[in-house]
């Protein structure tokens, strides 16, 4: 269970998402709106607002306010485990009788589920990057700042949490099942839920293949097909059940073909032995690519079915291409000012789009 604390807050080893900066909101409200009472909780209707993006999200704000201390919290559940709260404290405006109220806002999370974190981790990178973000509760007559100013690669951090929780959700839907999001997510697991998303959605792809084993049995389909592995062939072969470990439980993704790019035998010698006798008894044989990589075609992995997302999940999914927009805007910008001082042939010898082999 990710413990309650602010959103991705160091909850993994190779993906490390520091504390998010939190926003100050800055609210005037009239203060015949503060109960005498000592505490009173109310709910309005309120919109999460994001122009940058032409986005808003229509909420409901749980407000509880205090007059004696001159609090007021607003706490809004974006999904089920994730809240965003705003806390501030009261002081009186110089003229007339509103109150200005300021605090910290933050985001929540304690739901390992993928929806949770996805839902969470958008709302989080459209705070970042879009610095007229504002909360609005008309009833309340508050409108406050909710800008979290942030870097380029804290934004970067979020987005790629945001699609990691993404393929996740893909996954429980392609089959049928939950999934939490751990604690900890080791590189291995990345590779490994990339992995699984492709085959059911991509289906054929090309992915990074150094070295495994595979069962034949010694008869003589397996010696014509073993033969031809030379390190400068493709070695191509079918996999009955394939299955891939994600997040310590095993998932079958099917009959896939596979296909070895540069394929060469590791233990050619067991195999040369294995083959002398051709009794259909079962070996190993470890190939690796001399490239580094393998063709995989799924043939009946699980497919996501239509129409499985919310409107909520749906309006989040089409932000997409502007989120990834506008964070190479900022990049570019970034970049931008760093060349300010350097001479035209200057930027042109540092700006060189690099070659790869």
């Amino acid at each position: 269970m990710i413990p309650d604390q602010s959103v991705f807050r160091n909850v993994t080893d190779t993906l490390i998402f520091p504390e998010p900066n939190l926003a100050r909101g800055v609210s005037e409200i009239n203060d015949s709106t503060i109960s005498p009472a000592k505490s009173v909780v109310r709910d309005y209707t309120a919109e999460l607002i994001f122009p940058t993006f032409d986005y808003s999200l229509p909420v409901i704000v749980e407000s509880t306010r205090s007059f004696e201390e001159r609090r007021l919290t607003l706490r809004i559940e974006l999904d089920e485990g994730a809240t965003f709260e705003w806390q501030a404290i009261g002081k009186p405006a110089e003229k007339g009788t509103k109150v200005i109220f300021e605090g910290p806002a933050g985001i929540n999370l304690v739901s390992p589920r993928p929806r949770a974190h996805y839902i969470a981790a958008t709302i989080q990178s459209l705070l970042m990057m879009d610095e007229s973000a504002s909360l609005r509760v008309d009833g309340l007559g508050f409108s406050g700042d909710m800008h979290f100013a942030s870097s380029p690669k804290i934004v970067s951090d979020f987005l790629r949490r945001r699609q990691i929780a993404y393929r996740l959700m893909v996954i429980e839907k392609a089959f049928k099942d939950e999934l939490s999001v751990p604690p900890r997510i080791s590189n291995e697991d990345v590779a490994n839920i990339d992995f699984v998303y492709r085959a059911v959605v991509d289906r054929v792809f090309t992915w990074t293949f150094y070295q495994d084993s595979f069962p034949f049995s010694a008869n003589d389909r397996a010696r014509e097909l073993l033969a031809g592995i030379d390190g400068k062939r493709s070695f191509k072969f079918e996999i009955d059940c394939l299955q891939q470990v994600l997040l310590e439980r095993t998932l079958n993704l099917g009959q896939a073909k596979l296909t070895v790019q540069n394929a060469s035998l590791v233990n050619r010698e067991e195999v040369e032995r294995d083959l002398q006798k051709l009794d259909g008894h079962s070996f190993e044989v470890f190939t690796r690519s001399l490239s580094g990589l393998a063709n995989y075609q799924f043939l009946d992995a699980p497919n996501l079915p239509d129409g499985v997302w919310d409107k909520l999940v749906e309006e989040m999914i089409e932000l997409d291409e502007k989120l990834v927009n506008n964070l190479f805007k900022a990049v570019n910008e970034l970049a931008a000012g760093s060349l300010a001082d350097l001479t035209e042939e200057e930027k042109s010898e540092v700006t060189i789009r690099p070659q790869f082999d």
